[in-house]
């Protein structure tokens, strides 16, 4: 019948869009598991920042390059969290550049992510 053909349709909609959801929450999962490990093979370590500004500007002086869409790793060690998202911008005194060259280390910047940061992490760099 037409009734038991939208009943299973729209069955199948809340189906898959669980599944959906489902396999997005496993693969965060497993990003934030696999990130020490990442950080250890491929992380630069920026230290800690000398400032961090409306959760998502980290200040802080680098001794390598680093450009737009590297990404950026934070550790917090008070209760051992990783965290990570991309560099949205880069400043240096006040103006918006795309890459901190060799020429230029080490060099104190502002970098903008699109995660939240606190004052009591580490970053790691990750070089795209």
């Amino acid at each position: 019948s037409q009734m038991g053909s939208i009943e299973l349709n729209i069955f199948k909609d809340k189906y898959i869009n669980f599944i959906e959801h489902y396999v997005f929450a496993l693969q965060e999962i497993l990003i934030k598991e696999l990130l020490p490990f990442e950080v250890q093979k491929n992380g630069i370590n920026l230290g800690k920042a000398r400032q961090i500004i409306n959760n998502s500007i980290i200040c802080l002086e680098v001794n390598t390059i680093i450009k737009i869409n590297d990404r950026i790793v934070s550790y917090n060690s008070n209760d051992n969290t990783y965290d990570q998202g991309k560099i949205v911008t880069i400043q240096i005194n006040n103006q918006e550049i795309d890459l901190v060259s060799q020429d230029k280390l080490p060099q104190k910047i502002g970098i903008k992510v699109d995660f939240k940061v606190k004052d009591n992490q580490k970053f790691y760099l990750i070089s795209m």
